[in-house]
C-alpha cells in the first residue's frame, strides 16, 4: 500500500484546478475592497452553480460570506472537475456522462464570462483606461480553469473510446 506521501506525489495533479481557484477567490476578494464594482461577478461563469445561491448572500452578507461561499464550495467544484480529468487518466473513471460533464463546464463557462469580459473591454474604451492588473490576472486565472476543464473532458473522453476500443 502507498503512503500519504507517495499517494500525494502520484496524484497531484489533482492540485491544480482547485489551488487556481482558490488563488482566483483571495485575488477577486482583493479586487472587490478595492473597487466600487464589485469583482466576484467575473467568476460567475465558471462557478456558475453556486450563483444561484449567491444573490441573497450578497444583498444580506456581502463580501466575506460571498468569499467563504466561493471559497470553499468553488474549490470543491474544481476539484471534482478535475478528478474527472484525473480518475479518467489512470483508468479509474470511464464513464459518458462524466465526458459530458466536464465538457459543459468547459464550454458553459467561457460563453457566460464572455460577455462580463466584452462588457469590462466596452468600459475601458468609453473611459480611455485599460484594464486593471488585477482584473488582467482574474480573467487569465479564469481562462486556465475553462483550459482544465477541456483538458478534464478530453482526458475522460480518450478513456471512454478506448472503453469501448477495448472492451
Amino acid at each position: 500500500m502507498a503512503s500519504p506521501k507517495e499517494s500525494w506525489f502520484r496524484n497531484w495533479p489533482l492540485a491544480i484546478l482547485p489551488s487556481l481557484h482558490a488563488v482566483l477567490c483571495f485575488l477577486t476578494l482583493h479586487l472587490s475592497r478595492r473597487t466600487p464594482d464589485d469583482a466576484w461577478h467575473r467568476l460567475m461563469g465558471i462557478d456558475f452553480p453556486l450563483f444561484a445561491i449567491l444573490p441573497p448572500m450578497v444583498l444580506v452578507g456581502g463580501g466575506l460570506a460571498v468569499f467563504a461561499v466561493v471559497l470553499l464550495l468553488g474549490t470543491l467544484w474544481w476539484y471534482l472537475i478535475g478528478w474527472v480529468g484525473w480518475s479518467s487518466q489512470v483508468g479509474r473513471l470511464r464513464s459518458s456522462a462524466a465526458t459530458i460533464f466536464a465538457l459543459g463546464v468547459a464550454l458553459i463557462g467561457p460563453a457566460i464570462w464572455a460577455d462580463t469580459f466584452h462588457r469590462d473591454i466596452r468600459e475601458a474604451a468609453i473611459t480611455g483606461a485599460t484594464l486593471a492588473v488585477g482584473v488582467r490576472l482574474q480573467y487569465l486565472l479564469v481562462g486556465l480553469l475553462c483550459i482544465g476543464a477541456l483538458v478534464s473532458a478530453i482526458s475522460s473522453a480518450i478513456a471512454v473510446w478506448t472503453k469501448h476500443d477495448h472492451g
